[in-house]
């Protein structure tokens, strides 16, 4: 799990706009491409604490902030979003869930201010990606803060799957993992049907 002060300082961390500011800016932002479209995007999966769309959003911010290195899994591949849900299991009915969902819903929705037209979802790459560079150099400091908390859950989920770490030169733990099955690695993960094997 990721650690306590996490959880305490809550996921915008210190100096951020609090919740109740990001849960009213997204509340402007509520129509949505219909249910059934985000359940297409996060196929058989099932989520745990995240509903099915934010679960979507959680998927495709991952897959557009990962720059996958030869050899390593995608984000998806990796499980990224379906691990940060799993993550959440254990904050049930703190600041850090409430953070992490408003910041989705206002991440998808916020295209239509920087004249895209559509939902975040629904941009092609090249659009995904200018998006969200300019979430990082906005003057708008909830989305500032909505993104790169967002980001540092993304990086930090994805980079805890042992098939990138030679990417980035590490060797791994000099002492072999235990399995704990409360955790949030993909063996504790339900499968999805029509999956193929999954890795650490």
């Amino acid at each position: 799990m990721i650690g306590n002060g996490v959880s305490r300082r809550g996921f915008l961390g210190a100096g951020a706009v609090g919740t109740t500011a990001l849960v009213t800016a997204g509340s402007w932002f509520w129509w949505d491409g219909g249910d059934a479209t985000y359940r297409a995007m996060i196929g058989g999966a099932v989520p745990a604490v995240l509903n099915v769309k934010e679960l979507a959003i959680l998927g495709a911010l991952a897959e557009t902030v990962i720059a996958v290195a030869p050899g390593a899994p995608t984000a998806g591949e990796a499980e990224t979003a379906r691990r940060i849900d799993r993550e959440l299991v254990f904050h049930k009915g703190s600041k850090l869930v409430s953070d992490v969902k408003a910041s989705l819903i206002m991440l998808e929705h916020l295209p239509a201010l920087d004249f895209l037209g559509t939902r975040f979802t629904a941009l092609d790459a090249a659009d995904k990606t200018h998006f969200l560079r300019n979430c990082e150099t906005s003057s708008w400091s909830a989305r500032v803060q909505a993104f790169t908390g967002l980001k540092f859950l993304i990086l930090f989920f994805y980079y805890a799957d042992s098939r990138t770490w030679r990417s980035v030169g590490y060797g791994g733990p000099q002492v072999a993992g235990k399995f704990f099955e409360g955790g949030n690695t993909i063996a504790n993960l339900p499968p999805v049907a029509g999956a193929q094997a999954r890795g650490a």
